[in-house]
Parts: structure tokens; sequence; C-alpha cells
């Protein structure tokens, strides 16, 4: 319906269509796997995977996309001293917004 061609919604198709994008391995084919391991990364949405057994394959994976991972040169430290100064200044403000409301008050 148009409705539907507006939302952007797809007709019902009972197989699910395999996306190349989401496998893990789509152009080489790793041979008798009888292990395969991953790991969580310090970046956002990546992990490693390596699989075992005739042959060895190794990648990294996003699911989600590159999209959300900081830059290498993000500093934790700016962020945290950023958070820590803005709290601080909420405290400090608290009892002046308190006198204003009740000096308005009266």
């Amino acid at each position: 319906s148009a409705d539907e061609k507006a939302e952007g919604l797809l007709p019902y198709a009972a197989p699910l269509p395999l996306d190349p994008r989401r496998v893990v391995s789509h152009r080489n084919a790793v041979a008798g796997v009888r292990r395969i391991i991953s790991h969580p990364t310090d970046l956002e949405s990546t992990a490693l995977v390596a699989a075992f057994g005739l042959d060895v394959f190794f990648t990294r994976l996003s699911p989600s996309g590159v999209f959300d991972q900081l830059a290498p040169t993000f500093s934790k430290a700016n962020l945290v001293i950023t958070t820590l100064a803005l709290a601080f200044g909420c405290l400090l403000a608290r009892p002046m917004v308190r006198r204003k409301l009740t000096n308005r008050a009266w």
C-alpha cells in the first residue's frame, strides 16, 4: 500500500535473503573447521574471530559497521575531566537556582 511504501516497509518474503556482507568469510572457504574463537576488542562493536582447522582464518568483525567507533585520537581523560567539571558546576549552581526559585515565590 502507499502507507507501507511511505514507511519504507518491504513486502513479506518467507525465505530470508543471504547478505554476503554479514558472513564472516564470504570469499574464502575455510576447510575442516574444528574450532572458532572470538574475542571482544577495546573498539566499540568490534570482535576478533579466528577459525582453526586444516586452514586458519582470522578477521576483525564489525557487525554494526564502523560508524560508531571512536577515533584513535579520542581522549578519554578529557571526557572524564569535562564530565567532572560539568557535575561540579551543577553542584555549585544548585543553591543559586533554589535561592532564585524561593525569591520568585515570595
